[in-house]
């Protein structure tokens, strides 16, 4: 990554840094000595700069945890997109589509060991990607948005964040939900894993959180379930017989639970083979229905005791693969939350949940209330300290914002639009640095946790290193800042301004730069 483009180059002298920093070559030499390894102490100040994308919005970047890979979502004219490069080119050797543009892909992240990139969608799907063929290798589907991913760094686990608050634990490559726990009140922006396996949230409710994730056996007596109300009944998912995810509709007017013959077959389960029959009640009259014995369901993480369940077409209403009818309810009460459109399912007793599982649990461990709200947050290598993203108002993008922007307006400079860095244990504000006008919307945190860099919609990233202040000017919003697990380098996304004529080229949206460092810099080993 040393050669400088003409394109860098211009770039360059436009937001006015007369001078590259480099690296110096032991650093460089020790950095490749040293798996694993960072570097410590203050850059002195930004180096060659390398332009992956100058086309399209780029929502998001990420780096592999060896510093030899990047991802970024970017998007195209119809699709979302994946791009994976190797560390010192600018030409993606994966681009695949992720999904339609109507979703914002809003956090990717590589696996531990670099093989695998997620990402999250607003659609509500987690997919996982080969990193280097780009094949489509899962994908786990849930009922709220999904706006921020990270891996945990030793185990096969993966957590996800949700629109509405919610924190969700899985195993991963399978992608089978080990734990949920709605840990915020409001969207979770960013999770991070610590070394030692903790989980950091932290949300627009104004919270950062550290959950423990705890393996063990037990029951989970109540779930929090997607719900809509369709041809005059509630339908909710479920999971049959862990294999099929499938629509139920609840209806107090049937009286068993009843499947239909297609997600019986799903099942795979043969009609003519079930010799137990029973005649129950539908719309349409009596029915001579096959008995499958001892079904099994599955409600998020709550598993219910198995139903001895009817295989009738004529029960289930249109657009349901099941219906759950008076003996369902005569196990669980069922209440609506208007607020989040859920239905919360809560067990009556034991009896109506099936044996304990093995699994795990995220317990809440501390609760750090913040100042304003929290849109992003980067932690040290150590896990010791954050970089907080802060602003008065959340960086959610509406008309106001857009019309305002268009007016050519610049905000006020307001106290709490600020980057922070904040101490995890103690849970207090170690500092803020300033120089944003407006929404603070992205912050990187240097692996030797004293070097911040923040990104905001006034168009700038800024390093705030010691006794002097970096400063990078792009066309439109920055949307993600994070350093390189190495420290080497700085990572950025932004909007651009659309370009549709010519080579449709326009400024910078995904950049990496080059940080200058000292000989006298320390590397420290993981």
């Amino acid at each position: 990554m040393r050669r400088v483009s003409f394109l860098t180059a211009l770039f360059a002298l436009l937001c006015g840094c007369r001078t590259l920093a480099t690296v110096s070559p032991r650093v460089v030499r020790q950095l490749k000595e040293t798996p694993g390894g960072y570097v410590a102490g203050p850059p002195t100040g930004l180096g060659v700069q390398s332009v992956l994308n100058n086309e399209d919005f780029v929502y998001t970047i990420a780096s592999s945890v060896d510093a030899q890979q990047l991802a970024a979502a970017r998007m195209g004219m119809k699709f979302f997109f994946l791009s994976v490069y190797d560390t010192g080119t600018v030409t993606p050797r994966v681009d695949v589509p992720i999904n339609v543009t109507e979703f914002d892909v809003e956090s990717v992240a590589f696996s531990p060991d670099g093989t695998v990139v997620a990402a999250t969608s607003r659609d509500g799907a987690l997919r996982l990607f080969n990193a280097k063929t780009g094949a489509l290798v899962g994908n786990w589907l849930t009922d709220e948005p999904l706006v921020s991913v990270a891996f945990h760094p030793t185990k096969p686990y993966l957590a996800t964040g949700g629109a509405k608050g919610t924190v969700s634990l899985l195993a991963w490559p399978r992608l089978t939900l080990l734990s949920e726990l709605r840990a915020h009140t409001h969207e979770v922006r960013a999770l991070a894993f610590t070394p030692e396996g903790a989980l950091v949230s932290g949300g627009w409710d104004k919270t950062l959180r550290i959950l423990t994730p705890v393996d063990g056996t037990g029951r989970v007596n109540t779930a929090r379930l997607f719900a809509e109300r369709q041809a005059g009944t509630l339908r909710i998912r479920a999971i049959a017989a862990d294999m099929a995810s499938a629509t139920f509709a609840i209806d107090a007017r049937v009286a068993e639970v009843a499947i239909t013959t297609a997600l019986a077959q799903a099942l795979g389960l043969q009609i003519e083979t079930l010799t137990q029959t029973k005649q129950v009640t539908s719309p349409s009259g009596t029915v001579i229905a096959p008995v499958v014995p001892q079904l099994r369901l599955r409600f998020k993480m709550l598993h219910a005791a198995p139903f001895d369940a009817v295989v009738c077409d004529a029960c289930v209403p249109s657009g349901a693969q099941g219906v759950l009818g008076q003996a369902f309810l005569a196990r669980f009460a069922l209440a609506q939350d208007e607020r989040t459109q859920e239905a919360v399912l809560t067990a009556l007793n034991d009896s109506a949940l099936g044996p304990a599982a093995s699994g795990v649990t995220l317990t809440p461990t501390a609760t750090h209330p913040l100042p304003a709200y929290l849109n992003d947050f980067a932690l040290d290598a150590k896990g010791t300290r954050a970089a907080l993203a802060l602003s008065e108002s959340p960086a959610q993008r509406n008309r106001d914002v857009y019309e305002r922007e268009k007016r050519k307006e610049t905000e006020a400079e307001r106290p709490w639009d600020c980057a922070a860095l904040f101490d995890l244990k103690d849970g207090k504000i170690l500092r803020t640095v300033h120089g944003h006008r407006g929404v603070v919307s992205t912050v990187g945190l240097s692996p030797d946790g004293e070097t911040l860099a923040s990104g905001g919609w006034d168009k700038q990233v800024l390093l705030h290193r010691e006794g002097a202040r970096d400063a990078l000017h792009f066309g439109w919003s920055v949307r993600r800042v994070r350093f390189s697990p190495d420290g080497r380098f700085l990572l950025i996304a932004a909007w651009t301004p659309q370009n549709p004529l010519g080579d449709k080229k326009s400024d910078p949206s995904a950049l990496v730069v080059e940080l200058g460092y000292a000989d006298t810099a320390v590397i420290v080993a993981p």
